[in-house]
């Protein structure tokens, strides 16, 4: 990785001093830093020099400097930045020329995405695509990890022999160097993407991100290399027991060195009541209080990825870097949903579109339906899924004993079915998570094959569908 981050431009600044004048013929550089990259906007805090001078400055929040008592003549100009840095990636110089008693106008910029992609991938990468790189660092002192590993895998749908449409598995990796720098190229950011940092044993934990289509993200996780809850587990989610009809006891697990407040807030800075905050890949969540803060307490130091669920909200997820022997502290606004229902002419009395379309989807005889009483009558929240004949629950006894839901495939293995809530199909749901909505459920839907699943409901995915309806 360190040749593949050499510097890009060898400027040989030094050699290209203007020739000396008289102290009295100065002159002014000032001009704007802009960054073409992340924020596609002006660079505040870049170190902007004149080489072959002591004379620098630095940009303002608006990106802007100033360089006065300049030598008359011409000088090359280049600046320097974190952002930079962090890929050992120089900008480029420019000659200026400076005239006595003169102004020169001067626009800077970090070299553009395609710029760097050429340089640092070897290729010119597509929309679809972002280069994520940034420091490991330790949780406990801040200082680079060398040696910590990651890989970001995800799979997509091709046509394959005969026109058939099949999946095709992808990853990319990378190990940090000695500066603790890292560089993933071409990861998607049209879906979630979910992975972790490890190094001697220690991680991070599962650290959610939606990309956006940004073309370039910067990421400085933490790992904490003493607390004992953070060491990589042989029966973390890759590794799931199978327990079918019985509901398993929650399982103790080892206490962390960090401690978390979240306080959750609707985008005009109210408190949000009632949402479930949890940390993903473990047992740790709770509720928001009427302040809309949730606290969790004795977890691992280190990146997490901290999700929040509400009734009438989006569903949000953020990466949080937690350092041990101290209460973390984070911030989260949820945007609202915006419910699109379909038209529904009314004839006598209104009815009820969705509870017209589960009953009829029910009378189909497709798939089991679930009401809130059967629910209740089995256990409450997914203790009712246990009772499902065509369903296994798998569970980590990391996660604190409770499970998510698998079907069999056609070869007798476990898959992992499409979860719909209010329709619209999650990404990722942990056993906590998914313990709370069916709590707060008046119906779940259960389809055990692909070709059960209602047109409505349909999903890419070779098992089945269960589809909860809280709303």
């Amino acid at each position: 990785m360190t040749t593949r981050m050499t510097r890009f431009w060898t400027t040989s600044l030094a050699l290209a001093v203007a020739a000396a004048v008289p102290l009295a013929a100065q002159g002014r550089v000032a001009g704007v830093v802009y960054d073409s990259l992340r924020t596609r906007a002006p660079l505040a805090g870049a170190r902007v020099v004149l080489d072959g001078t002591a004379l620098e400055a630095v940009t303002d929040q608006r990106g802007r400097f100033s360089i006065v008592d300049v030598p008359a003549g011409t000088h090359l100009i280049t600046f320097f930045h974190p952002l930079l840095d962090s890929l050992q990636f120089s900008a480029p110089a420019y000659r200026i020329p400076v005239g006595p008693s003169g102004m020169s106008d001067v626009r800077l910029a970090v070299p553009s995405f395609g710029t760097l992609s050429r340089y640092l991938c070897g290729s010119a990468l597509d929309s679809t695509r972002t280069i994520l790189f940034g420091t490991v660092r330790s949780a406990e002192d801040r200082q680079p990890i060398a040696g910590a590993t990651s890989e970001v895998r995800w799979f997509e749908f091709g046509l394959g022999g005969g026109a058939r449409l099949q999946r095709v598995d992808r990853m990319v990796s990378d190990t940090s160097d000695a500066s603790g720098s890292f560089l993933l190229c071409g990861v998607p950011n049209d879906i979630e993407i979910s992975f972790r940092f490890v190094s001697g044993g220690q991680a991070t934990g599962p650290l959610d991100l939606d990309l956006g289509s940004t073309p370039v993200a910067f990421l400085e996780p933490l790992i904490s290399l003493r607390d004992s809850a953070a060491a990589l587990r042989t029966d973390s989610e890759e590794s799931l027991q199978l327990i079918a009809d019985t509901v398993d006891a929650s399982v103790p697990v080892l206490p962390g060195s960090a401690d978390l407040l979240v306080q959750v807030q609707d985008r005009s800075g109210r408190p949000v009541r009632g949402a479930t905050v949890g940390l993903r890949g473990t047992p740790y969540f709770a509720t928001t209080d009427t302040s809309g803060l949730a606290r969790l307490r004795g977890i691992a130091a280190g990146s997490h990825t901290v999700a929040v669920r509400a009734i009438g909200k989006a569903p949000l997820s953020e990466v949080v870097h937690l350092v041990p022997s101290q209460e973390n502290r984070a911030t989260l606004r949820m945007p609202t949903v915006e419910a699109l229902l379909p038209e529904v002419r009314v004839s006598g009395l209104k009815p009820d579109a969705l509870m017209e379309s589960i009953e009829r989807r029910k009378r189909a005889g497709n798939g089991l339906v679930l009401d809130a009483k059967k629910i209740e009558a089995s256990g409450g929240g997914s203790n009712a899924l246990y009772a499902v004949p065509s369903l296994v629950m798998q569970r980590n006894t990391f996660l604190g004993g409770k499970g998510l839901p698998f079907f069999r495939s056609g070869n007798g293995m476990p898959c992992t079915p499409v979860i719909l809530v209010d329709g619209i199909p999650r990404a990722r749901i942990d056993a906590w998570e998914l313990d709370n909505l069916m709590k707060q459920a008046h119906h779940v839907e259960i389809y055990s094959r692909s070709m059960l699943i209602p047109a409505e409901l349909v999903a890419m995915n070779a098992c089945g569908a269960i589809a909860i309806w809280i709303q």
